[in-house]
């Protein structure tokens, strides 16, 4: 999964969206509004090209935000057949305080590949849970639109463990666990 996040534009703007390919050009064009902090993302799949006709050729590539302020552009390479060592087993989350109606990003490295992982939110009694798939290389990404009915503002605990079975809890992970501040949609100074 490619994430592609940028801060610094106006609140609620449209932020344009490329990801160019540096011999094939443009090969996606989308839109992605800035949240009430002026943080943008905008998340692209990568499948190989032998399971999925929509995947990503291999070569460089430019993801590039547009906003009326500011462009950001990140650079990357798709390589279907390199082998990275090991990644060090960690969490990161940012931004580490997230808005209502606001994007956030959460991910560890250093994972089982191929395992269904569950994302946990905890505020006292108030529970949120994702769940997702770790790529090839022990990596899991999060990308989270916070807008759940579910979310109230304040220090929200946050905790990856192995998914099981339906009905079960998920089986911790031995990471820490993150804490992000979920803030109320009025109020927020960009």
């Amino acid at each position: 999964m490619i994430v592609a996040f940028g801060e610094g534009y106006l609140p609620g703007e449209a932020v344009a969206t490329s990801l160019i390919h540096a011999k094939q050009g443009v090969l996606l064009n989308k839109i992605a509004h800035a949240d009430s902090l002026g943080y943008a993302m905008t998340v692209k799949r990568l499948t190989e090209a032998a399971i999925d006709k929509d995947a990503l050729p291999p070569g460089q590539y430019t993801y590039r935000l547009s906003g009326s302020a500011q462009t950001l552009e990140f650079r990357f390479t798709v390589d279907y057949f390199y082998q990275p060592e090991p990644s060090a087993k960690g969490c990161g989350i940012y931004p580490e305080q997230a808005v209502f109606e606001g994007y956030q990003v959460f991910w560890c490295a250093g994972l089982e590949p191929g395992l269904r992982y569950a994302l946990t939110s905890r505020l006292d009694d108030q529970i949120d849970r994702v769940i997702n798939t770790s790529d090839p290389f022990g990596w899991v990404v999060f990308p989270l639109r916070q807008s759940s009915d579910i979310l109230i503002p304040g220090l929200w605990t946050v905790s990856l463990g192995q998914a099981p079975a339906d009905g079960q809890e998920p089986v911790e992970v031995s990471l820490p666990p993150l804490s992000v501040q979920i803030l109320p949609p009025a109020g927020v100074n960009p």
